[in-house]
C-alpha cells in the first residue's frame, strides 16, 4: 500500500541509504500518498537540496499533506517569498497543523501586519 511505502522509506533514511529512500517515497508518490514526497522533501532538505525539498513539498501539498504545506511554508519564509509563505501556512493550518499559526503569525509580522499577526497569536492561544 501506498503509505507502507513511504514509511518504508524512513528506516532506510535514517541509515544514510538516501537513494533507497528516495526510491521508497517516489513509489509511495506514485501509488497516492502524499507522505511520499513529504518525506522526500525532508530528505532533499536535511542534504542541503532546497529547490528539490521544495519541489517535492510542493507536490505533497497539492497531495492535501499538512506537513508538506508547513514545511514549504517555513522555506519560503526564509527565502524571502513572504506572500506564498503566507499562503502555504494557511493551507497548513486550516489542515490542522499545530504550529502552522504561529509561523504565519510571524510571517504576517514580518510583512507589515501587525494587527493580523496579533489576532493569529491570540486566536491560536485561544484568547
Amino acid at each position: 500500500d501506498a503509505r507502507a511505502a513511504a514509511h518504508l522509506g524512513v528506516p532506510l533514511a535514517k541509515s544514510g541509504d538516501t537513494e533507497a529512500a528516495a526510491a521508497a517515497f517516489g513509489r509511495a508518490e506514485q501509488r497516492g500518498s502524499s507522505d511520499g514526497p513529504a518525506q522526500l522533501g525532508d530528505l532533499l532538505y536535511r542534504s542541503g537540496d532546497h529547490a528539490g525539498a521544495e519541489a517535492a513539498w510542493r507536490r505533497a501539498d497539492a497531495m492535501g499533506n499538512r506537513d508538506a504545506a508547513y514545511n514549504l511554508g517555513r522555506l519560503l519564509s526564509r527565502t524571502g517569498n513572504l506572500d506564498a509563505a503566507e499562503t502555504a501556512l494557511r493551507r497548513a493550518g486550516a489542515r490542522g497543523h499545530p504550529a502552522a499559526p504561529q509561523e504565519l503569525a510571524l510571517v504576517l509580522s514580518a510583512r507589515g501586519h501587525q494587527r493580523a499577526a496579533a489576532h493569529t497569536f491570540l486566536h491560536r492561544a485561544g484568547a
